[in-house]
């Protein structure tokens, strides 16, 4: 009874269940008032999967089970390891857990197949594909006393983005563990779907940590771009990963927020350093070094360069765009002006807007490089008005574009996409969208 108990709390504190429960309900509130000793077994250690063994001890705690009370967690990390993750799924049947709670796909494998034949239920986490990892069947269901959640990415939604973000963009890179069984299914999704958006996929299979630094290198030097699975090594790994990539300027899409946050994380540690580094500089200068003092600024300029999101807003997402663009525009000789006075929260998803503005930056930025005269600018106007967005961005043009219906049309191969994406999205918001020339200068206006 403890143990079915236990499962059907368990399952209650999932947000998403994949399958039904483990075990049967009871009508007894006595088996509440009794202490349990769950494993929880964790593949590596970064932030999405630490999210969701917190989430699931909140959710456990929510109906009345807490550490300390009457739970005890044993808690174990794997380290990205197949060999370690085996060994700790079967040091938590041997320890006689009620359940074991596995955090990602081989912690899910190793921890059923070392469970199933002990009467141990195992619910999982962070699981992409429990098809293919066979821990459902092909319907679904539970292939034994196994239940969990799913974390499956949706592919065409986020080549969708990356085609409206770059619509120059041709090569998508995609980093993998080669024996993790929700990477391989993810890939086989992209190698569907890259097709349609018009990419060509390059994929990079590693096999432990020690390979990440060696294959980003090589995948760096073959595409346009970089998209994130939940891939577990890769993921533990992404820092070396998004330093590589800030050196070749080539994007880093993630498929988690926690893989965005990387970045601002990487910026800290440099401003907690910034004290060591002027002091070295001042020792420099006082011994007569000006040369070395001067070296060593351009390195801490370089890093601050690839890492800084500056606080244009309250919102998290629109800082990101922004800092990138304005990266892409001094990168090219060209001055973007931003006036931006925005909440934490939007009146509309972040997606929507993030991509609105990043494909009419990014138009501006081509028209500005089209420019012979010297005088390169962008200004780009955004300000939140209670339940509305009113944007506005302008840049000097020296050749008028044709109009059709009140929009810009381009006559260059492979051009106008992001006019089309940025109409749609602003009509999906039931926004208003006006394109026009004033004084020397294309205008767009938003509101939404």
């Amino acid at each position: 009874m403890k143990k079915k108990m236990v499962t059907v709390l368990l399952t209650a504190a999932m947000v998403t269940a994949m399958a039904a429960g483990c075990g049967k309900s009871s009508d007894s509130g006595s088996d509440k008032k009794e202490s349990y000793t769950i494993g929880i077994e964790q593949f590596a250690e970064h932030g999405s999967l630490d999210n969701c063994r917190e989430g699931f001890l909140k959710g456990l705690e929510d109906e009345g089970i807490k550490e300390g009370d009457n739970l005890t967690v044993k808690y174990k990390n794997a380290a990205a390891d197949m060999g370690t993750a085996k060994q700790i799924s079967d040091s938590l049947v041997s320890d006689k857990v009620d359940l074991v709670c596995a955090i990602a796909t081989p912690s899910a494998q190793s921890a059923y197949n070392a469970a199933m034949k002990a009467d141990i239920p195992v619910i999982y986490t962070a699981v992409t594909d429990p098809v293919a990892a066979e821990l459902a069947d092909k319907d679904g269901k539970p292939v034994g006393e196994v239940t969990g959640t799913s974390d499956k990415l949706p592919v065409e939604e986020q080549l969708k983005m990356i085609r409206e973000m770059l619509p120059d963009a041709k090569k998508i890179g995609i980093m993998y563990t080669t024996s993790e069984a929700n990477s391989v299914s993810a890939i086989e999704e992209y190698k569907s779907l890259v097709k349609k958006y018009d990419f060509e996929l390059v994929e990079k299979g590693i096999t432990t940590t020690a390979d990440v630094s060696l294959a980003a290198d090589d995948l760096l030097s073959k595409v346009d771009c970089i998209t994130n699975l939940t891939d577990n090594t890769v993921v533990a790994s992404l820092p070396t990963i998004l330093d590589k990539a800030n050196e070749k300027k080539i994007p880093v899409f993630g498929s988690e927020i926690e893989q965005v946050k990387i970045s601002s994380q990487r910026l800290a540690i440099l401003r907690h350093d910034m004290r060591h580094h002027l002091s070295i500089i001042l020792t420099q200068l006082q011994n007569g070094h000006p040369d070395k003092a001067q070296e060593y600024i351009h390195e801490i300029n370089s890093a601050y360069d690839d890492t800084i999101i500056a606080a244009y807003s309250g919102n998290e997402m629109l800082n990101s765009v922004l800092s990138i663009y304005h990266s892409r525009f001094t990168d090219r000789g060209l001055s973007l002006i931003c006036n931006v006075s925005t909440g934490k929260e939007l009146p509309c998803s972040d997606l929507s807007l993030c991509t609105i503005l990043s494909n009419a930056l990014e138009n501006s930025m081509h028209a500005l490089e089209q420019l012979e005269s010297p005088s390169k600018w962008a200004r780009l106007t955004l300000s939140q008005k209670k339940n509305h967005i009113l944007f506005q961005l302008e840049n000097p043009v020296e050749k008028i574009p044709a109009f059709v219906d009140g929009v810009p049309v381009s006559t260059r191969n492979g051009h106008g996409i992001g006019v089309r994406s940025i109409i749609y999205y602003v009509e999906q918001l039931h926004g208003q969208c006006h394109f026009s020339i004033v004084d020397h200068c294309f205008v767009l206006r938003i509101i939404i």
